[in-house]
């Protein structure tokens, strides 16, 4: 909902902020609550800066702040304002590998570079201080031994890879041998096929490693991705803010599941949280 910019010659540090309604008692109601939502934060971001919040290039609104905490303030109160606290939870993608400076071996945070123990710790502090259903992409896509004690060291989150897995059997199966991730996001116009996106899903799957399919920015109406979500089962899927067509359209293929399919019902989220 929210999305990360460029503020001076420095990254917004963590790329996007989500929110999940993981406690939503129906399918529509996760829908429901998460569209009011999302009008709520858009009013809470303009009486907090005093001007009308921008879109983002994926349609969320842009970071206010290049410092996370002050964003994910703004989440937390835009969840309170709107009623919602008790059902929702929050979810980081840091695209790290944007703001990683490979020769120094250091990320940028708040106007500095820092390690990769301090940006876990950092991590780390957050989920502590906010109810954090998962973090996506903490690191770098090649920092195998910084995702390993990322996963040791972030006990309330999920910790998922992205850019260190990039649907690639390959590379899932050395995150499996390392204990580098606890789940994977899955694009299979990332890999190149269906059937290797699913040679992905099956072998997390006898691992258990969590799937989450993933839209992508420039996406289109009628992807793959809502069919695989509900298909395979899976517990939650990323989507980007409700403001583009296909976008409310992956919404809406929730709402015709839930309608159509007999006994169609939300995973059990909360069973998996950590917080």
């Amino acid at each position: 909902m929210i999305n990360g910019g460029r503020y001076g010659d420095i990254f917004q540090t963590f790329n996007e902020f989500l929110v999940v309604p993981y406690r939503a008692d129906s399918i529509e109601s996760a829908v429901e609550k998460g569209v009011s939502l999302f009008g709520v934060l858009g009013e809470v971001l303009a009486a907090r800066f005093g001007r009308a919040p921008l879109i983002a290039p994926s349609y969320g609104y842009v970071a206010p702040s290049s410092d996370p905490r002050v964003v994910m303030e703004v989440l937390a109160e835009a969840v309170e304002r709107a009623g919602c606290a008790d059902v929702m939870a929050f979810a980081l993608d840091c695209a790290s590998s944007e703001v990683y400076d490979k020769s120094a071996q250091t990320y940028a945070l708040n106007g500095e570079w820092v390690t990769t123990e301090a940006l876990i710790d950092y991590t780390r502090a957050l989920s502590q201080d906010f109810p954090m259903l998962f973090i996506e992409d903490l690191l770098d896509g090649d920092d195998w031994d910084g995702f390993t004690k990322a996963v040791q060291t972030i006990d309330r989150s999920i910790i998922l890879g992205d850019d260190l897995i990039v649907t690639n059997r390959h590379r899932l199966e050395r995150a499996v041998k390392t204990s580098a991730v606890d789940g994977f996001v899955m694009k299979p116009n990332q890999v190149g096929t269906i059937a290797e996106a699913l040679d992905c899903f099956e072998f997390a799957a006898r691992n258990a490693i969590l799937t989450i399919p993933s839209g992508r920015s420039g996406g289109v109406i009628d992807d793959v991705v809502m069919d695989l979500a509900v298909g395979l089962a899976v517990p939650f899927q990323k989507n980007g803010a409700p403001r583009s067509g296909e976008r409310i359209q992956k919404l809406n293929f929730l709402l015709r599941a839930a309608e159509r399919i007999p006994n169609c019902a939300l995973a059990d989220v909360p069973g998996l949280v950590r917080f």
